[in-house]
C-alpha cells in the first residue's frame, strides 16, 4: 500500500498540482516541486509526538481536500 506522500503525488499529478488551502493559516501551494516537498514532509516521521500528529493530520487533510477536486464523473464508485 502506498504511503501518504505517494498518494498525494499521484493525486497532485492527476489534478495538475493545484493550490489547496488546508486551513486559514496553511496552504499547499500549486506546482509539482512544492507538492513534492510537502509529500516528503508528510512522509517523514518526527520524534516529537505533537509535531508527528500535526504532520499526519496535514497529510490526511491535503488528501481529503484534493480528492474533493476530482470531478464526480471521474471518481471511483464506493466499494460498498
Amino acid at each position: 500500500m502506498p504511503d501518504i506522500g505517494t498518494k498525494l503525488l499521484q493525486l497532485g499529478e492527476r489534478l495538475h498540482w493545484p493550490e489547496i488551502p488546508l486551513n486559514h493559516e496553511n496552504i499547499l501551494p500549486s506546482g509539482q516541486r512544492r507538492w513534492e516537498l510537502f509529500a516528503r514532509y508528510v512522509s517523514t516521521p518526527n520524534r516529537n509526538a505533537v509535531l508527528d500528529t500535526r504532520r499526519r493530520m496535514f497529510g490526511q487533510l491535503a488528501l481529503l481536500l484534493a480528492s474533493e477536486l476530482i470531478p464526480p464523473e471521474n471518481q471511483h464508485p464506493l466499494p460498498f
